[in-house]
């Protein structure tokens, strides 16, 4: 596998703009030679992404599109070079800190001869104090390079702030030693 470092950089919030707009330029950085297991890349691959997301109550969606440059590899009559990819999703607020996912994402090679993936995914996120748990499934679409058969996938992002949308509830007034 490979090491991925994902910064994201907001440009616009959608508390002031109406939308959130952010930069993602994505490092993926190489853990192991590819030749031993077909599960890395050789050499360092950069994928910048334009991030758009809006919320509408208890429903979020966001999409992205961005561009993978990574080094060309060859196997057989496959050679797999830069591509530009694509995800759409969604996410509903079932609960005050659970969240329910669908997602669907595609590549199309833009050199080579990789014919792209397209593959859906169903998830759910707990959201904790800074901190949201996520686990999701899905299964490819489409019969090209890199669309698996199935995926499961869990992790972990960590915040510096608190991003549970809080639920307003009304308060008692502030009590005061008079």
């Amino acid at each position: 596998g490979n090491l991925r470092l994902i910064p994201k950089l907001t440009m616009l919030n959608q508390q002031q703009h109406g939308i959130g707009l952010a930069l993602v330029p994505t490092l993926l950085l190489p853990t192991q030679s590819s030749d031993s297991d077909y599960f890395a890349d050789d050499g360092v691959t950069f994928a910048p992404e334009i991030d758009v997301s809006r919320t509408i109550a208890k429903l979020r969606l966001a999409g992205n599109l961005g561009y993978a440059v990574r080094p060309r590899a060859e196997l057989l009559d496959l050679v797999v070079d830069d591509e530009v990819f694509a995800r759409i999703g969604a996410s509903y607020r079932a609960l005050p800190v659970v969240d329910v996912d669908v997602m669907l994402a595609t590549a199309i090679a833009t050199k080579g001869s990789g014919s792209g993936y397209l593959e859906a995914m169903l998830g759910g996120t707990l959201a904790l104090r800074n901190a949201r748990i996520f686990i999701a499934g899905g299964a490819g679409l489409h019969d090209g390079f890199g669309t698996p058969d199935y995926r499961v996938l869990g992790g972990v992002r960590f915040s510096s702030s608190d991003h549970v949308d809080k639920v307003t509830t009304p308060t008692e007034p502030a009590q005061t030693d008079a």
